[in-house]
């Protein structure tokens, strides 16, 4: 949603973080929060029961008209970097400005998002968090390298 075309001196997707923290509607709760973050839901539904899937959605619910509020102002400022940028002479103290204000908002969606995850994880019980961590722990590398070996 953030990215599309570039915007000339070369601002495009990757400064909006691309497609694994960029701003689709994931943030939001759902499949596409960044691959992370997706990832861990994924797991962590697994597991829950019916009322923490209750509670969790009453978060998300929570969450979303805020998080909507700010993505919205990011566009908007940057339609206006963009538009900064366009000019043939562009201003380069308005694009650090703008620029600014655009990393401003970007944390501050975030850290939201933190907040609703960490809210989410404490739904969670300890056992659910242990298997949870398991789950989102990456193999081990000796194990890699035996399934590479094992492979050949």
């Amino acid at each position: 949603m953030m990215g599309g075309k570039g915007m000339g001196m070369g601002m495009g997707m990757g400064m909006m973080g691309g497609r694994g923290q960029g701003m689709g509607m994931g943030m939001m709760g759902g499949k596409g929060m960044g691959m992370m973050e997706g990832m861990e839901m994924d797991m962590m539904e697994e597991m829950l029961t019916a009322e923490q899937r209750t509670e969790m959605r009453k978060l998300m619910h929570e969450h979303r008209p805020a998080q909507f509020e700010r993505m919205g102002q990011l566009m908007n400022l940057r339609d206006d970097l963009k538009a900064e940028m366009q000019l043939p002479r562009p201003d380069p103290d308005a694009v650090r400005e703008r620029h600014g204000r655009m990393a401003e908002a970007h944390g501050e969606i975030m850290a939201e998002r933190i907040r609703l995850r960490n809210a989410m994880h404490d739904l969670l019980t300890d056992e659910q968090r242990e298997q949870l961590r398991k789950k989102a722990s990456p193999p081990d590398d000796n194990d890699a390298a035996e399934d590479h070996d094992a492979h050949h």
